[in-house]
Formats: structure tokens, C-alpha cells, sequence
């Protein structure tokens, strides 16, 4: 990897002038004159306690902390991480590593079910400094910040005034930023949940309440590839109550991401176009099921894998134009013209939803059955149908809320980086 100078080092402004040479010489140490970071974590011992360094399959060597410091004199790392305890046991017989000091932490005998994660500082700066004083080769501190806590704000004032303090004294500062806590939802969602049972319900009436026989079927018989198809309809027909249902999700996620698209395109506000992109990530995952289960449908029921029908036909159309969404938005740079292009694709996706569901009534030689039709289906299957809809659609709505608070999180942390870096 190419090295970097002294003159291309960042030096943030809070930096005291007395103190600037100080910080691109740690820098440098850490960076090993490359400008990237390689961090090697021993907070483990206080994290972890010795629970993940003892036991069956790992080496008794693991267990004793000096292990560690071993790997950070042979390894190649650029600075190794640590608890100042830890590291001023040994810092005497290893002076060539540098050394980030953990400046807060928390043991895992307190789960973060328990309540809300935090993890408090444990020393002043100060006490860095002394061991700095004393010859250890302190080059920067370390912070963790549990966003989506309680104590979320009191972890970030900690870890600002800690910045400060660092950076006036020539120090780095390396920030652990994790989305934990009540506000993280967790996956005992009450909609997820309650879509679980409902899906799970319709499943088993499929299996033991509704008729393998019955309901929509192909009119008289028809020559299917080598296959004389007729009306009679096996126990692969069980693949339709899983197969309906996420075909109905995979189009009302379209059609949000179609809504939040268009709200896009008249405000320009980058937030429709997340949640314009998430409905589509949702869309294209029902998308995929909905074609695999339909082909096994196909193969089962018609004795051919692929069939050039006109209902199948669209749906693939509709498959690859949600494909290229994703492949568009990972083509362009910018951040508008992206979401603007693709909140047309994500619209024109949407037009063929009508499309595919119209075209088995539009062409009448279809071999698809048409099944929302009057006799199309037995008040069983319907209400087979229906529960598992409904399933369906809650496990969509959970990975849509699940899916948005994690990039509401990632974009907070960003953000907050963002703040550090023009800090400095």
C-alpha cells in the first residue's frame, strides 16, 4: 500500500498548534504511514470477560491476556486497543506497540435485553496522559456509543468532550458506533409475530381443511409442452396458498415504492427515495418467491419447468425490470439523478402490476387458472387464501420497518461522522 506524507495528514482544527506535530506522528504510528487504519481489539477481557478466550477448541494460550500482546508485536497490525489496566501491565515488555486506550466499557454479565446498553467512562483523560508521561506509546483513545439507548445522549456528550480533550493534546480518537438499545426494534415485533401465526394457520389449512381438488383449474385439457394437462389438481396444489399470497405482497410493496417514488419526483426529498428503495428491496424479495414457487407449480402441475405463458411471461418482465432498479441505482454516482432515475423504473415496474394480473382475463387461451373470478375459488380456499395474505403482509410491513430503522441508524451514524471529520 502507498505511504502518505506528514503534508497529507487531516490534522483536525481543535488540534492545539503546540500539539500538531504530536498528532500526525500518531497518525502516522497508527496509520502505519498509509492513511488506513488497522485496529487490533484486546477489550475483550472486560467485554467478554474470559467467556470467548476458554473452553473446548480454543488454545489454553488464549486464555492468558499476554497472548495478546504477542500478536500485536508480531502482527502487523497498527495499534492495539485496550483497557488502560490491561495495557499498563504490559505495556513495559511490549514499548513498540501503540496503544489506543478504551476509554469506557461494559462486561456482558448484564444483558442488553436487561436494559437500556450503557457504557460508562471509567477514567479522565488525565490518567492517559500519565501513562503517556510515563513512556507507554499511548497514541490515541477510544469511545463506544450504543445509539438507539437512553443513554444515548450521555455517551455522545462523553465522547465529545473526550474528543476534545484528546485532540488538544496531539491524541487520536477511534468511536465504536453500535445501534442497540428499546428504540433498535428487536424480532419479538408484535406484527411479525402475529404474520408468523397467521401464515403458519393458512399453511395448515391447506393441508388438512381444503380439498386437494377444487377451485381454479384448467379448462377441459390442454397439451403443455410433452404433458396432456387435465382438470384433475394434486397435492402440489398446496404450493398456491404460499405461492398467492406472496405474489400479492410482492405487488402492493411495488406499489408503495411506486407512491413513494412519485412523492419523490415532485419534492426531491431524499427521504421518499429510501422509502422508495427499501418497498422495492421488500418487492424484489417477494418477487424471487413468487417466481420460484410458480415454477414449481409449473412443474409439478404441468410437467414442464419454463412455459412461455402469458401470466408467467409478465411476471419475469416484471422480475428483470426490478432487477435493473437495483443495478441502475448502483451505476450512478449522484445522489438526485440516481434516486430520480430510479424513481422512474420503480414506476414503470409498477405498470406491469396491472398487467400481470389482468392478462389471464385479457387473453383467454391462457393455460394460467384465473382465480380472483366468481367460482374461482371454494369459501375454504379463500379463507386459506385470505389468512395467509394476511400473513404475508405483516412479515412485509415488519421487514419494511425493520429494514427502515436500520438505515435511519446507519444515516445517523453517518452523520455523526460526518460532524467529527468537519470538526476536525
Amino acid at each position: 500500500m502507498p505511504k502518505i506524507t506528514r503534508e497529507e495528514v487531516r490534522v483536525p482544527a481543535d488540534v492545539m498548534p503546540e500539539a500538531r506535530d504530536e498528532y500526525i506522528t500518531n497518525y502516522l504510528k497508527a496509520t502505519r504511514e498509509t492513511g488506513r487504519l488497522m485496529l487490533f481489539a484486546c477489550d475483550q477481557k472486560i467485554e467478554h470477560l474470559n467467556k470467548d478466550f476458554y473452553g473446548e477448541g480454543i488454545d489454553i494460550a488464549d486464555a492468558e491476556p499476554q497472548h495478546l500482546f504477542e500478536i500485536g508485536r508480531q502482527g502487523v497490525c497498527g495499534v492495539l486497543a485496550g483497557q488502560r489496566g490491561l495495557v499498563a501491565q504490559y505495556a513495559a515488555e511490549y514499548p513498540e506497540i501503540n496503544y489506543l486506550i478504551k476509554m469506557n466499557s461494559k462486561t456482558n454479565i448484564v444483558p442488553g435485553s436487561q436494559d437500556d446498553p450503557y457504557s460508562p467512562q471509567l477514567y479522565d483523560l488525565d490518567a492517559v496522559l500519565a501513562m503517556r508521561e510515563a513512556g507507554v506509546n499511548v497514541v490515541g483513545i477510544g469511545y463506544t456509543i450504543y445509539l438507539g439507548s437512553e443513554y444515548e445522549s450521555t455517551m455522545m456528550a462523553e465522547a465529545g468532550e473526550l474528543i476534545a480533550q484528546a485532540h488538544a493534546n496531539g491524541l487520536l480518537v477511534v468511536l465504536w458506533i453500535y445501534p442497540r438499545g428499546k428504540a433498535v426494534k428487536a424480532e419479538k415485533d408484535p406484527a411479525l409475530i402475529a404474520g408468523a401465526v397467521l401464515s403458519t394457520v393458512g399453511f395448515l389449512m391447506a393441508f388438512f381443511y381444503v380439498a386437494p381438488v377444487g377451485g381454479a383449474a384448467v379448462n377441459g385439457a390442454e397439451l403443455i409442452g410433452d404433458v396432456m394437462v387435465s382438470q384433475k389438481m394434486l397435492l402440489s396444489q398446496k404450493i398456491f396458498y404460499f405461492h398467492m399470497p406472496v405474489a400479492i405482497t410482492s405487488f402492493i410493496a411495488l406499489g408503495f415504492g411506486c407512491y413513494y417514488a412519485v412523492r419523490f419526483l415532485m419534492t426531491k426529498n431524499q427521504r421518499f427515495d429510501t422509502c422508495s428503495r427499501i418497498c422495492l428491496e421488500i418487492a424484489l424479495l417477494f418477487v424471487v418467491l413468487t417466481m420460484i414457487t410458480g415454477e414449481m407449480w409449473t412443474r409439478f402441475e404441468w410437467g414442464v419447468w419454463w412455459s412461455w405463458e402469458p401470466r408467467l411471461t409478465t411476471y419475469l418482465i416484471l422480475m428483470l425490470i426490478v432487477i435493473a432498479y437495483f443495478v441502475l441505482r448502483s451505476s450512478v454516482d449522484e445522489p438526485e439523478r440516481r434516486a430520480t432515475f430510479a424513481a422512474v423504473v420503480a414506476i414503470i415496474a409498477t405498470i406491469d402490476v396491472p398487467i400481470c394480473f389482468m392478462i389471464t382475463r385479457l387473453i383467454p387461451s391462457s393455460i394460467h387458472p384465473v382465480v380472483l373470478r366468481e367460482g374461482g375459488m371454494s369459501p375454504e380456499m379463500g379463507m386459506c387464501v385470505g389468512l395467509c395474505a394476511l400473513g404475508m403482509l405483516l412479515v412485509g410491513f415488519v421487514l419494511y420497518r425493520t429494514r427502515f430503522n436500520q438505515v435511519r441508524l446507519t444515516q445517523r451514524v453517518e452523520a455523526l461522522k460526518e460532524t467529527l471529520d468537519d470538526e476536525r
